[in-house]
């Protein structure tokens, strides 16, 4: 958590699932989004909605090095209605880094 503290708002949520990530190693087309990236970009579209959130970071963690400037950190800023465009930069294809930190906000 400490490589992310610039990243990080007095908000912060940590959801731990080790398996998740593993789902972006099958998004190799951009319009085959599989199932379980679907639907999480549908529910932070809906949390978003439901809370009026006008800006939510994402932060994607396939691992991270004991040295910060070891890693390679994307950040990219995207509206919520683009999500997918960020998201894809977590997958295979579109791998941007061990670490993924998609922005988002209202249009």
């Amino acid at each position: 958590m400490s490589h992310l503290n610039e990243f990080l708002n007095k908000f912060t949520v940590e959801l731990v699932n080790q398996e998740f990530i593993g789902e972006f190693d099958e998004w190799f087309e951009f319009n085959e989004i599989p199932q379980p990236i679907k639907q999480f970009g549908q529910n932070i579209k809906e949390f978003m909605e439901k809370k009026s959130i006008e800006q939510l970071a994402i932060i994607l963690v396939r691992y991270a090095y004991d040295e910060k400037a070891a890693d390679n950190i994307f950040v990219g800023d995207y509206r919520v209605e683009d999500i997918y465009d960020g998201l894809y930069h977590a997958s295979c294809f579109g791998n941007s880094g061990n670490i993924v930190v998609i922005r988002l906000g209202k249009s």
